[in-house]
């Protein structure tokens, strides 16, 4: 009996210590936050203020400065805002879009016309014929063989079709020469495709002093031979060396 007594006092005992110690906690939490508000309550406003960190906004108009004539006591103060600016926040919908779209290029493609009429396809205008070749050219071809050559005739070289099919003397300068291994050119234009030329075959290649594409070229040559059609183009073949006489 004596201990079971004992116990019970004991327990009874630290329950009660236990009590007192958390009411002491409570009151120490609530004597320090009493402390903390008073002595805020207590502080000038100058200490208030340098307390609180306050940010100084950016003057924007320029600062008189003094000259050499008057006093420091005359210089005036840049004026500042009585408040800063508030600076608005920046979103999707304040953000200027631009009006204009660029809009994807895509090239217009002209249906090809085809050479002949479609069935039922009518004209209202006729169509212009286009010309494939230089009007000197066309006049060349629709004139060969109109002309007969006369006896002792020189022929320049640019109206050699004319006489087509005929045994001519023909005379020009030669402004381009290509050799080959068996045959050599004189054309006497630089816009030779279509235009009269001569030929000079392997035989009669080693007939000058020196190769016949540097021995006539720039030189003002007589070609006597037949005028002859190849592709559509006139042209005289040396095949004797006597055929052509160089003139200077």
């Amino acid at each position: 009996m004596d201990m079971n007594k004992r116990h019970q006092n004991g327990n009874t005992v630290a329950l009660v210590l236990l009590i007192l110690a958390g009411v002491g906690v409570l009151v120490g939490l609530w004597l320090y936050n009493s402390r903390d508000k008073s002595s805020t309550d207590t502080l000038p406003d100058a200490d208030i203020e340098a307390m609180v960190p306050v940010q100084t906004p950016v003057s924007t108009t320029s600062v008189v400065k003094p000259t050499a004539s008057s006093s420091p006591a005359e210089s005036t103060p840049a004026s500042l805002p009585s408040s800063p600016a508030k600076a608005e926040p920046v979103s999707a919908t304040n953000i200027s879009q631009p009006t204009d779209t660029p809009k994807p290029f895509k090239p217009v493609i002209q249906p090809k016309r085809r050479p002949y009429p479609m069935p039922g396809e009518k004209f209202d205008k006729p169509i212009i014929p286009t010309l494939l070749v230089s009007e000197q050219q066309a006049l060349e071809i629709a004139s060969a063989g109109s002309l007969q050559a006369k006896p002792g005739q020189i022929v320049p070289w640019d109206h050699a079709r004319q006489y087509m099919g005929q045994t001519i003397t023909v005379e020009g300068k030669v402004v381009l020469a290509n050799k080959t291994r068996s045959v050599c050119f004189l054309n006497f234009t630089e816009n030779w495709r279509g235009r009269f030329y001569v030929i000079l075959f392997e035989g009669v290649l080693g007939s000058w002093p020196e190769s016949a594409d540097k021995y006539f070229l720039n030189k003002t040559i007589q070609v006597t031979g037949e005028v002859k059609e190849r592709k559509g183009v006139p042209q005289i073949q040396v095949t004797d060396p006597k055929q052509v006489r160089v003139i200077q």
